[in-house]
């Protein structure tokens, strides 16, 4: 049983079950409440004899705290290190480690996770494939707007990552590299990554079955996780990038846009609506009252911007006005309508023909 902290990563442990890099999630304490079997079969240990028991145990140097990595965690978010484990037979073995703060849907510190990545030296062979192709690796590192990944589907590795990561999510692309698929699940929504997972393994199903969807894209939509703990809506399409000689997906390209602003709209428009359909009947003022009103170009724009469900940001930079301008245009209509809120202020423009 996984502690009750970190159950929210409960859909991501059947990734971490298959993935061949070694995942071990702490809880603030630096005990293991989970072990997947590529550690065990690293170090030679049983699940019972890893469990529940405090991470230090497993580090060739006597100095190492796990109070220490908390502290680097809280000033960093990760931290990547080389560094010495010992097996059960106390011989020491190397390992690139990516240690990485757990966060609950709120963006609460529940846990660490730790990744053990041996596999440094098969990505620099991976990568050798793509020697002939670095101009376009290089072209795909230049665009700023998209995140462009190229994994290899059969070794379930990352071997490229543009660096527009660190625009759209705020992490290196060393974390992502290093860290492997553990890394990006752990940083998935919760409520979306038994989605993820089963769009992936049914599409690799499929396409392996029937290359004519090669020119077909996956497409899908998620939250990753930003650095800085909030939630980003990504909009993906996948490519199979290229099949090995028996037939079989070998690489897969993805393209990843941020879509927050235009999901936030929509969530607005729909909060908007709700609260129109929603509100109690009260008494309005008096149509004649309000019929010597008249509204400016500017106000009614600003009314039109809100019946849409823009942000103030949104329709600041609609209008050519600063954010303070437009909170007090909203602020002298609501009193001058006579007004509670933003879907209050729509109907009354609408019911009295002001817009």
């Amino acid at each position: 049983m996984i502690a009750p902290a970190l159950e929210f990563l409960q859909p991501a442990l059947p990734v971490f079950d298959t993935s061949e890099d070694a995942v071990l999630l702490l809880d603030l304490h630096g005990i293991v409440q989970y072990v997947n079997g590529c550690f065990l079969d690293h170090l030679g240990f049983s699940r019972q004899e890893v469990l529940y028991s405090p991470c230090t145990r497993f580090h060739s140097e006597l100095s190492f705290r796990f109070d220490d990595l908390l502290s680097r965690l809280a000033m960093e978010e990760t931290v990547v290190q080389d560094v010495t484990c010992l097996d059960k037979k106390r011989r020491e073995k190397q390992f690139r480690l990516v240690s990485t703060l757990l966060r609950d849907i709120q963006g609460q510190v529940r846990g660490v996770m730790v990744v053990l990545n041996g596999r440094k030296s098969l990505r620099e062979q991976e990568m050798k494939h793509f020697e002939n192709q670095r101009m376009l690796l290089s072209a795909l590192n230049a665009r700023r707007n998209e995140l462009i990944t190229i994994i290899d589907v059969q070794l379930q590795l990352t071997v490229f990552i543009s660096n527009s990561v660190g625009s759209i999510l705020g992490w290196r692309p060393q974390e992502y590299l290093e860290g492997g698929w553990p890394f990006e699940f752990a940083n998935f929504h919760p409520d979306d990554m038994n989605l993820i997972a089963l769009v992936y393994y049914r599409e690799m199903v499929r396409r392996n079955q029937n290359k004519e969807l090669d020119d077909q894209p996956i497409k899908w939509e998620f939250r990753r996780r930003h650095r800085t703990a909030t939630w980003r809506w990504i909009r993906s399409e996948s490519y199979i990038l290229e099949r090995d000689e028996r037939g079989n997906i070998k690489y897969l390209i993805s393209f990843e846009q941020d879509i927050t602003e235009e999901k936030q709209g929509k969530n607005e428009t729909v909060r908007l609506v709700e609260s129109l359909l929603e509100m109690p009947a009260r008494k309005f003022p008096d149509p004649f009252v309000l019929s010597g009103y008249s509204l400016s170009p500017r106000e009614k724009e600003l009314i039109g911007l809100l019946q849409r469900g823009l942000s103030a940001k949104e329709m600041a930079l609609r209008m050519g006005l600063t954010l303070y301008t437009i909170n007090s245009y909203k602020k002298k209509l609501l009193a001058k309508l006579n007004a509670r809120n933003s879907a209050e202020l729509v109907r009354i423009a609408i019911e009295h023909h002001l817009i």
